[in-house]
Formats: C-alpha cells, structure tokens, sequence
C-alpha cells in the first residue's frame, strides 16, 4: 500500500503526539528528580538548625520525617502514572548522583571534621544547595522536555 505525504505527515504528527504524551506522563517527566533535589536541600537545612541548635537527635529524626514523607509520596506519585520505562533515565540519574552524593557529603562533611574542625556558619545548606544543583538541573531539563 501507498502512502500519500498527506497520511504520512499525519501519521508523524499523530507519532509526535505520542511521545509528547509518554514523556509528559511517564516516570521519566523530571518531577521525581525536582522532589529528591527539594528533599536533599530540606536535608541538609535540618541539618545545620541541628547544628545550630547543637541536637544532633533532632536532626536525625527530622531527617527520617522528611525521608519517609518523600517515600510516601514517591510511591504515591508513581502509582499515578501509567507509563513506567523499563529503564529508566530517572533511575540513572539518581545512581550516579548518589556515588556524587557519597563524595560530597564525604569530603564536606568528614574529611573537614577530621582535618579542620569545626564547620563554619552555613556549611550544611552549602553542600545541600551543591548537592541539589545536579539533581534539580536535570530534573528542570526533563520537566522541560516533556511539557514542550
């Protein structure tokens, strides 16, 4: 059978369409990335008002509440979605950022308190906003994508 170009760009167009919406409704949309650089961030702020306040068990256990709420919400929102790739690019995402994450909280955290001391003023909500910056770049990037 032939195609006339009529068909043929409808049948493009109809294809654009689909991915547009498979983005902009799938696992992969940038959301769930913008909601882990957001946790990140709110992480390491309740970190440093545990410095500030000098309660180390308070920290640990806003940071548990914040975590679990993340969870909860992650399972919530993915439950929502009805296209889940089999690979996907989120998941990549999150993998390499936590071998950078190990690194940066690491090096920030431990080699300064081995080495230097104490943390200066705002040392926390540095290495969350630089810990977050990667994440929430990315994420931007997909949200972008899949509303376009």
């Amino acid at each position: 059978m032939e195609t006339t170009p009529r068909e043929a760009a409808q049948a493009l167009l109809q294809l654009r369409n689909s991915q547009r919406l498979a983005a902009r409704y799938s696992s992969n949309n940038g959301v769930i990335l913008l909601a882990w650089a957001a946790i990140h961030l709110l992480d390491m702020l309740v970190f440093q008002a545990g410095l500030i306040v000098h309660s180390v068990f308070g920290a640990v256990a806003g940071v548990i509440v914040i975590n679990g709420l993340l969870l909860l919400w992650l399972i919530w929102y993915r439950r929502g979605l009805p296209i889940h790739p089999l690979r996907a690019l989120t998941r990549r995402v999150i993998f390499l950022w936590s071998w950078y994450y190990v690194a940066l909280i690491g090096a920030g955290i431990g080699v300064w308190a081995v080495f230097i001391g104490p943390f200066p003023p705002g040392w926390f909500v540095f290495l969350g906003v630089f810990g977050a910056l990667p994440l929430a770049i990315c994420g931007y990037r997909l949200y972008q994508e899949a509303r376009a």
